[in-house]
């Protein structure tokens, strides 16, 4: 479920990135971001709140630099994500699946509502978890992508082996320049 908190806060990435256009602007990524999350949300939808779903992922990527500098999430920031938690109407439902019972949240308000709460949902899951300390933003400045460390000593720096071999050539050639003076 964390898959779609970083899916949603990574898409601007592709701002400075090929190809060069947000993601959340993007009627190719936003249909393949719904198709890949099951998400009942319109283009249309997307359209109309843009400005609102932009804000939520700059919220959302703010809360996660603040949680890298300091593991703290500000009450101001936690209000401002309640806001978007409250606009989305859920039904709970019961159901019998092949391993147990389990409690289904269903959005009564298709759209922009469903976006809402799958990302929010995802994000706050993960706050409640007490997993704060394994958010993290790539190393390498050219990138900043958000992932979650799954390491066992919670030692990852890079969001995956490009950028860390990037950033150890860069540190290498730079100490070859200092020693070569």
């Amino acid at each position: 479920m964390v898959s779609i908190f970083l899916d949603f806060v990574n898409s601007r990435y592709y701002k400075t990135h090929p190809p060069f256009q947000d993601g959340l602007s993007d009627p190719e990524w936003i249909w393949q971001f719904v198709r890949n999350y099951e998400l009942n949300i319109p283009l249309a939808d997307f359209l109309q709140y843009q400005d609102d779903i932009f804000n939520l992922r700059d919220l959302m990527f703010d809360i996660t630099e603040k949680i890298e500098e300091n593991g703290l999430v500000s009450a101001e920031d936690l209000h401002r994500l309640n806001h978007f938690m409250k606009q989305v109407h859920l039904i709970l439902e019961m159901e019998l699946t092949p391993l147990g019972y389990q409690t289904i949240f269903i959005p009564v308000d298709p759209g922009i509502a469903c976006l809402y709460f799958q990302v929010t949902a995802s994000f706050s899951g993960l706050l409640a978890k007490g997993d704060l300390y394994r958010l993290k933003l790539c190393k390498n400045p050219a990138c900043q992508l958000a992932f979650h460390d799954n390491s066992k000593n919670n030692s990852r720096k890079w969001c995956g082996n490009t950028c860390a071999s990037l950033v150890k050539v860069r540190n290498y050639r730079k100490r070859l320049r200092y020693q070569s003076k």
